[in-house]
């Protein structure tokens, strides 16, 4: 069978991008299993690796966003909103760690966070707020990211539910340590498909350049 130059080309970026999905959701489904070890063999006092590893997502994601603001004038307000939502984030999830300065000491760096974030955003201007925003929501990554933010907020919220395992669970020793385990891998599910989005982001708009 003969193939074009134009045919081949294609074949070769179904091949390349083929086997770097498989790459990628194979390092994806052996970080989320090892990180899941890790917290069990090896206990930390405050928090758990799989919330460390929650953390660093967020960091990731979040250090995209404003990566790009820094790099595309036109777009730096709607980009410093999308990180900022992230880095709020990494913020709440690091509760336990703000505690220990003092109970509930989280929210007063997310105030402090906001206004640092108002201001770059009043400073970038309405039109880029909204050219960036606009950019994001018309990319192909954005289903994405709704799909792994909704799991984050929404899903792993409600499969956490403790009304929701009485149903099917019956109480015993290990019944809060199952639950906790479910909410937290079904999070970390959500954490790593936001990261994929603002990964897949940043190539998508190299491409587009």
């Amino acid at each position: 069978m003969h193939l074009s130059p134009m045919q081949r080309e294609k074949l070769v970026t179904i091949v390349r991008r083929g086997v770097m999905a498989v790459v990628y959701c194979g390092l994806f489904f052996a970080s989320a299993i090892g990180v899941m070890i890790i917290s069990r063999s090896f206990p930390l006092p405050i928090e758990n690796w799989i919330e460390i590893y929650q953390e660093i997502l967020l960091l990731v994601c979040a250090g995209v966003f404003f990566g790009l603001a820094r790099g595309i004038e036109s777009e730096r307000g709607g980009l410093l909103l999308i990180g900022g939502f992230f880095a709020s984030l990494l913020i709440r999830e690091m509760d336990a760690v703000f505690d220990v300065v003092h109970h509930s000491f989280w929210q007063v760096i997310l105030l402090a966070f906001w206004a640092m974030l108002a201001v770059g955003v009043r400073r970038a201007g309405l039109s880029s707020s909204i050219e960036g925003v606009h950019r994001f929501v018309a990319a192909h990554q954005f289903l994405l990211m709704c799909v792994g933010v909704a799991m984050v907020l929404v899903f792993s919220r409600m499969f956490g539910a403790h009304w929701l395992w009485s149903l099917y669970v019956d109480h015993s020793p290990s019944f809060h340590t199952a639950k906790r385990l479910a909410e937290e891998a079904l999070e970390l599910l959500g954490y790593l498909l936001c990261v994929t989005a603002a990964i897949g982001y940043t190539f998508e708009r190299r491409d587009d350049n």
